[in-house]
């Protein structure tokens, strides 16, 4: 019998749960938070409806972790640090705005960014954008479910909401538990520290990102299972309580499910005192996280194509990709590969359409860099992250080269085709 409804989580509880909106817990980033959050937002979504056109805009919701009040504020530093992604989805009605909206996303974020002087942002304000007329045609994720129960309208309409898909948390597509870990390995790339961090900002950034892989191992897999939870603490107690059902134990292990606990718990209160992380390296950090995050992955993967395989089993991640059932979008990829293009010089173009790996009928460009993150990861965990890579063909997205500067490469193509942008 499943259970997971015996945890009520104040400001902060037994485990060490920590509520960023909850009154009293004495914690400077909450007392921030609470006077100053809601202002900025409401000045974000003004901001936006006047630069796109009052007129264009059906609402701007907020999203993702915030909307929960679980967002990461870091203000060990005297100052606020955003670690999480503060995530605005502007809603226009004619395709021609949605355009707009994409192409000015960076300086939309940049300006939002601009209203919190004092603040340093490592996650980012992100605004995206869909159409009206799209919004029912969303997939099954966490985030798309999240953002019609919980999102937040901050400028516009909130009945527009009603037309987001409406299914249960235990109805997800558990395909998305797989695309969750692909772009989590797609990020974590970019965190390969290579020694010590020089700063507070980027101490804290490495350890957020190590962090949301073992969030994200906790969300996919019960995404995968048809158990997910809004709430970091939610899904981790409840995995915790069902650690021993006989599908999630397939997934998850028990060490692993432990050390998602502190991780979670700085995820949501980030303090060097909590995660008492002293005793690694920071490679060894990211090198574990690495492995949890590829082991969970392909078991993931095998139990959703319903192919789940014995550990000692466990294929490499090109058999796991070569045998996947990929759901044909010519248009929809072709159009992709279309804008990814444009401006490369003609030799890369010939070699990237002719690319049999590339596969531009059958991937769009973002699934070529999940596909690609998670075989440097493996490579990495392998061979070492000093070793050689061959060029992906017409140099997309990484070149021949050594692994770290292929990292950072794959890394790049991946924030720009996500966030549009491809550094911090």
């Amino acid at each position: 019998m499943l259970d997971g409804e015996n945890h009520h989580n104040d400001p902060y509880d037994t485990c060490g749960f920590f509520r960023l909106d909850k009154k009293g817990s004495g914690n400077p980033a909450s007392d921030w938070y609470l006077e100053h959050f809601n202002i900025f937002l409401g000045e974000c979504g003004e901001l936006i409806a006047d630069t796109v056109g009052r007129e264009n805009v059906r609402a701007i919701v907020l999203g993702g972790s915030f909307a929960l009040g679980e967002g990461t504020i870091s203000f060990e530093s005297g100052s606020p640090i955003f670690l999480s992604d503060i995530d605005l989805l502007v809603i226009v009605d004619l395709p021609e705005m949605l355009f707009r909206v994409l192409s000015i996303k960076t300086e939309l974020s940049g300006a939002c960014e601009g209203l919190i002087p004092e603040a340093r942002f490592i996650g980012h304000v992100e605004v995206g954008a869909v159409t009206a007329k799209e919004l029912s045609f969303l997939p099954r994720s966490p985030g798309v479910y999240d953002i019609r129960h919980f999102g937040r309208v901050l400028y516009g309409n909130g009945e527009v909401l009603r037309d987001l898909p409406d299914f249960g948390a235990g109805e997800l597509d558990r395909a998305e538990a797989v695309i969750l870990l692909e772009n989590r390995m797609a990020s974590l790339l970019g965190y390969w520290p290579g020694g010590s961090p020089d700063s507070d900002a980027q101490l804290y950034g490495f350890l957020y990102q190590v962090a949301r892989v073992y969030t994200d191992i906790v969300t996919a897999v019960l995404c995968a299972t048809g158990f997910y939870l809004p709430g970091y603490c939610e899904r981790w107690c409840f995995l915790s309580d069902n650690r021993n059902n006989g599908t999630i134990s397939k997934l998850v292990e028990k060490s692993v499910v432990d050390a998602s606990r502190k991780w979670t718990v700085f995820k949501m209160n980030p303090s060097l005192d909590i995660l008492e992380v002293t005793s690694k390296s920071f490679e060894v950090m990211w090198l574990e996280a690495a492995e949890e995050t590829l082991k969970t992955w392909k078991r993931c993967s095998l139990y959703v194509e319903g192919r789940m395989a014995e550990e000692h089993l466990m294929p490499d991640a090109a058999s796991v990709f070569r045998s996947r059932n990929t759901r044909m979008r010519p248009v929809d990829n072709l159009r992709g590969w279309k804008n990814l293009l444009a401006g490369r010089k003609l030799k890369d173009k010939i070699l990237l359409t002719l690319s049999r790996r590339t596969g531009m009928i059958r991937f769009s460009p973002s699934e070529v860099v999940r596909m690609e993150s998670v075989m440097l990861v493996e490579k990495a965990l392998r061979e070492g992250t000093g070793c050689a890579v061959s060029s992906r063909s017409g140099g997309f997205p990484y070149r021949k080269g050594c692994w770290t500067e292929a990292a950072g490469s794959c890394n790049a193509a991946w924030k720009k085709l996500v966030f549009g942008r491809s550094d911090d």
